[in-house]
């Protein structure tokens, strides 16, 4: 607690809601994976041991080009194959539980009557794991409410009693009341423009928002590019060129999601918005370039491994996804391989920028005399932009999810090793960041961009189960023409009342009363939070 009071009054709240946030990721991810594990992971496990028989009914025709699969790799394999098979998710990681190519398919009949449906199993915990992160956040909201009024009459803490801890609680209030004398006095200077004042500096805004523009439409092509070359080039040996070429696109959307802020940073000194202001036009910005580039990302592979949704092209005509460049499991529009590599490659970019840019940057600043290093100073803390990477990092998770069942546990470990290293590069490296930041403000905003994340995560994950063909050779929905056939086939099995019951459920006349219950139930809420 000491520690954390500390933290909260050198940087000005700034830091502690960081770490907040961030741990509620990591309970996030805790509580997914044992949702998962439970209901998929351990199953299976007991499945391969056991040597359990499964039985399917197949759906689509035995086709031996199609079905086959064997990502073990034969004769003799150098370390440096191993290193790039953890690194990439290749080889021996593919013949895992990491993947769900590995998964068994059909049913497993346990006692008499009772079976044990794999695909069904899989199919439901990852739809009921997205709906479970969206009452986690929702539910996990603060409202923000009478804000100012709170701050003067009921922000002291009377129970504070160390000289030390009554410093740091008048350094916060402090701050609070700076930040809103500050938008106040931005407000009061915008009354007082002119109307050739107002013309000239909206003409600039529209001028330089052409230009972000322009740099965020380069930033798309390039990724486009660098997932096209990626996937023809996978065939290169050589294990420094084999290493760039699988974690190109990672590395042209991490540049992409360094540099273009910068830019855009550097245009908003020109386009005079208030401070509040300026952090919500960066954040969009920003938010829009990281989503955006995912999307940009996913639908180039998409184009690659249906063949631009074309089924009847050469490549594609004998299993309805491109075989011909091996994508056996990659039957969606999300390569499984790319959402592993980009939550790895986001992991190391955290750990070689804190080692190799943030502590020689700290180390130049103290034992360097030179005045223009002194006026660089420590490296900024800067809190939106370090959140909104871990909103990038769990949408990655959200989107790879279902054909990597592990990801969360590994996002959890990931964001475990983050907060350590966050926190040593606080204590050391950094500096309060000068752009001021209110975090009490600013907390329902980032979750409501969390939740942009997992909604914007489900697109490919609802198109893939309802219209992409699986795959063939591997996982769990190998027997099936669409991953969706199993739900209706399965509700198929059931006594007539139990189907008829679950049409009702998914039909409008439940659906709307529901929806309306639940508008209720929030109105609810929000008054017992305002009252």
């Amino acid at each position: 607690m000491t520690s954390w009071q500390q933290r909260k009054g050198k940087y000005k709240l700034q830091s502690a809601s960081y770490f907040r946030f961030l741990r509620f990721l990591v309970f996030l991810n805790l509580m997914s994976f044992f949702l998962i594990g439970c209901f998929v992971l351990i199953p299976n496990v007991t499945i391969r041991s056991l040597k359990l028989t499964t039985t399917s009914n197949s759906s689509v025709k035995n086709d031996t080009e199609c079905t086959y699969y064997n990502p073990t790799p034969t004769g003799l394999v150098n370390f440096f194959n191993y290193v790039l098979d953890i690194l990439s998710g290749t080889g021996m990681l593919e013949f895992s539980y990491l993947f769900y190519g590995f998964y068994e398919s059909g049913e497993v009949d346990l006692v008499k009557k009772i079976s044990y449906n794999i695909p069904v199993s899989y199919l439901v915990t990852c739809l009921c794991y997205m709906l479970f992160c969206i009452i986690w956040i929702v539910l996990s909201n603060d409202v923000f409410l009478h804000y100012f009024c709170s701050l003067v009459f009921s922000a002291w803490d009377f129970r504070l009693k160390s000289e030390k801890f009554i410093k740091l609680k008048q350094k916060t209030i402090r701050y609070e009341f700076q930040m809103e004398l500050e938008e106040a006095e931005a407000h009061r200077a915008a009354l007082h423009r002119t109307m050739s004042d107002n013309a000239r500096l909206y003409g600039y805004r529209v001028a330089l928002n052409l230009v972000v523009i322009a740099c965020i439409t380069g930033a798309f092509y390039c990724i486009y590019l660098a997932t096209q070359e990626s996937q023809r080039l996978q065939s290169e040996t050589s294990f420094l060129l084999g290493l760039l070429i699988e974690y190109l696109p990672s590395v042209v959307i991490t540049a992409a999601n360094f540099i273009v802020p910068m830019i855009c940073d550097f245009v908003m000194r020109f386009e005079a918005y208030t401070l509040s202001m300026q952090i919500k036009v960066i954040l969009f910005r920003a938010v829009f370039l990281r989503f955006a580039s995912l999307g940009v990302l996913l639908f180039s592979l998409w184009a690659q491994i249906t063949c631009g949704g074309d089924v009847t092209a050469t490549d594609c005509k004998a299993c309805e996804y491109n075989y011909g460049h091996n994508y056996t499991m990659l039957s969606l529009i999300v390569s499984l391989h790319v959402m592993y590599k980009l939550m790895i490659f986001d992991l190391l970019t955290i750990t070689l920028v804190t080692l190799l840019v943030e502590f020689p940057r700290r180390m130049l600043v103290d034992f360097c005399s030179w005045k223009l290093v002194k006026l660089w100073g420590y490296q900024q803390f800067l809190v939106p932009q370090n959140i909104l990477q871990l909103i990038y990092g769990q949408t990655v998770v959200w989107i790879g999810v279902f054909f990597c069942p592990l990801l969360p546990l590994l996002n959890t470990i990931k964001f475990i090793l983050i907060f350590y290293c966050k926190k040593l590069t606080l204590f050391r490296n950094c500096r309060p960041a000068e752009k001021t930041f209110r975090s009490a403000r600013s907390n329902f905003f980032f979750r409501i961009i969390l939740l942009i994340g997992l909604f914007v995560s489900c697109v490919p994950l609802g198109y893939s189960v309802a219209k992409i063909q699986p795959s063939k050779g591997c996982g769990p929905f190998r027997s099936l023409s669409r991953i969706w056939d199993v739900i209706p086939n399965s509700v198929a099995e059931l006594p007539i009342t139990t189907q008829q019951f679950l049409y009702f459920l998914g039909s409008q006349a439940f659906a709307v009363p529901l929806f309306l219950l639940c508008c209720h139930f929030m109105l609810y809420l929000i008054n017992c939070v305002v009252f």
